[in-house]
């Protein structure tokens, strides 16, 4: 596997994608909801254009980070700051587990719900996965903002401004 000093342009753009897909699907997620309730109260008919959307964003949130992994895989990743206690790089490297499999447990939790009209794949989606991810996330943040100004680590920087492949 290649050592890498940074994240590839094509990484970060795609951390930056997933941010955005993500922040998309908590926004639009009671349109989604609502075309649930709606379908179980069997009111039926086509979903709203806010379904749809959270839909094609939940598929392309999957997408997106099976490739993030592949690209994870094959191009390398930074190693971890040596400014920091291992504690901290062990708690980073969890977290990183934990964002990846609740990024996709949520769009495929989402799809078993929506196309297979499974109730509790349903109420897993937008309760205890939902929940979790929000936590992971803010988890993630904070460690990210703990390792750029208490650590003192480039990790951060690395995010924001792509770096070499050796």
């Amino acid at each position: 596997m290649p050592i890498s000093t940074g994240w590839s342009s094509q990484q970060v753009a795609l951390h930056w994608v997933t941010v955005a897909l993500v922040v998309f699907q908590l926004i639009i997620g009671d349109a989604m909801s609502e075309a649930w309730e709606a379908r179980e109260d069997g009111l039926g008919g086509p979903p709203g254009i806010g379904a749809i959307l959270h839909i094609i964003a939940g598929v392309s949130v999957l997408l997106v980070v099976l490739y993030r992994l592949y690209l994870r895989r094959t191009h390398g990743h930074p190693p971890r700051s040596e400014n920091q206690p291992k504690w901290a790089s062990t708690l980073g490297a969890i977290t990183h587990g934990a964002l990846y499999l609740l990024l996709i447990a949520m769009p495929l939790s989402g799809a078993v719900a929506w196309f297979l009209g499974v109730e509790g794949a349903a109420d897993a989606h937008a309760g205890l996965l939902r929940i979790a991810l929000v936590a992971v996330i803010v988890l993630h943040v904070a460690g990210a903002l703990v390792e750029h100004f208490v650590f003192r680590s480039s990790s951060l920087k690395r995010m924001l401004r792509p770096g070499d492949i050796t």
